[in-house]
């Protein structure tokens, strides 16, 4: 995964998120690679959203291929060596 926002490259490791999605990994009929995430409340740790807003931008199912745009939250330790984890929270909204 790419954040431009911090110039960070790095992978998302998907048994990291297994509370809050299911997920289903598989090959379409025209062999390209694919993962459905779908989540497991209305709630996703890392979206930080209003009740309103919550309503407006729920979502069912989540199509993750090569170069889809999400929505993540980042964390660091707070301790040296510095590391950035990226957890997936959602589509990407404008």
């Amino acid at each position: 995964m790419f954040v431009p926002s911090l110039g960070l490259s790095t992978r998302v490791f998907l048994q990291e998120h297994e509370d809050e999605f299911i997920m289903n990994a598989f090959e379409d009929p025209n062999g390209k690679r694919k993962i459905i995430i779908q989540p497991k409340t209305n709630v996703v740790p890392g979206m930080e959203v209003t009740e309103e807003e919550n309503e407006s931008r729920s979502w069912k199912s989540l199509d993750i291929r090569v170069f889809a745009k999400l929505e993540v939250s980042c964390s660091c330790k707070m301790q040296p060596p510095i590391d950035v984890r990226v957890k997936v929270v959602g589509p990407w909204s404008e």
